[in-house]
């Protein structure tokens, strides 16, 4: 199987399974009864889905189909961070995807603090940090 790029006729040489890329973009199969344009879970790996807008990425698209992908935006970035004002408990939502994150705390003096960090209730999106007297500072929290 073969795959084709650009030209405004299909390939003389393709043989039934081919895909050619028009110059539009347009995707098509060669099948026995002529080309067919492709559906949007049949893209292959190696043809990249139009309409992909300035710092999208591509992701897959189909749990079943390896090769179909899609432009999304990106996730969120890969650093957190707030500010706390007197409390012992800080619930952190950092929505990094990723239940094992670094933590680093910052009193406001300066001071580097080491919370507790409560990874029985964590999940992929948020985490609590626990402190033995109120505090007030800035959580920094990494993927």
């Amino acid at each position: 199987m073969a795959t084709f790029w650009g030209g405004f006729s299909p390939p003389g040489a393709a043989v039934i399974g081919d895909i050619w890329v028009r110059t539009n973009g347009n995707q098509e199969r060669l099948t026995g009864t002529g080309w067919v344009q492709l559906q949007p879970g049949e893209t292959r790996g190696d043809v990249v889905p139009l309409s992909g807008t300035l710092d999208q990425i591509l992701v897959k698209a189909h749990a079943t189909n390896h090769f179909s992908v899609k432009w999304e935006d990106p996730g969120p970035g890969l650093i957190w961070e707030q500010d706390f004002t007197n409390q012992d408990v800080w619930p952190c939502f950092h929505g990094l995807r990723n239940k094992f994150v670094s933590v680093l705390v910052v009193k406001t003096d300066g001071t580097i603090m080491i919370p507790e960090i409560d990874y029985a209730t964590a999940n992929t999106n948020d985490i609590t940090l626990r402190f033995a007297e109120n505090v007030s500072g800035t959580a920094i929290i990494r993927r």
